[in-house]
């Protein structure tokens, strides 16, 4: 979360999907993981074994009414500057890459909703029965 933080402006930053948080809160930065695929690295008998996660984390950042969009559009910049100057991520994955990027706009009440999503992949080794301890 700390990457995200840095040199953003004041906002909300929430780390799951269920916080609800009002237009005042807007605009706001969701992070959750949406899915993570498991290989074995190396096939060999002693314990512990090395895994290869692909994790998928996305960041979907809200903003209401044009100053919300334009709000958008910079903090979105900030994440990718800031995710692409280090794409290790403070050093806990192999590899960070962009993998989609979804934009949608939701007519409501006097201002128009608008979220883009980022999907990352994020590739890192763990060891198995550790899935909480990168391997560096």
């Amino acid at each position: 979360m700390s990457i995200l933080r840095a040199g953003l402006p004041a906002l909300s930053v929430h780390v799951h999907r269920v916080d609800a948080f009002e237009n005042a809160d807007l605009p706001a930065v969701v992070v959750y993981l949406t899915g993570e695929r498991v290989a074995q690295q190396i096939e060999r008998m002693q314990q512990p074994r090395p895994q290869r996660r692909d994790i998928d984390l996305q960041i979907v950042v809200f903003g209401a009414g044009e100053a919300g969009l334009d709000a958008i559009h910079g903090i979105c910049e900030t994440i990718e500057r800031k995710i692409f100057a280090d794409y290790s991520l403070g050093g806990l994955s192999i590899n960070t890459r962009l993998t989609s990027v979804d934009i949608q706009a939701t007519p409501g009440g006097d201002k128009t909703l608008h979220t883009v999503a980022m999907t990352w992949s994020v590739l890192v080794e763990t060891r198995e029965g550790d899935p909480d301890t990168t391997i560096v």
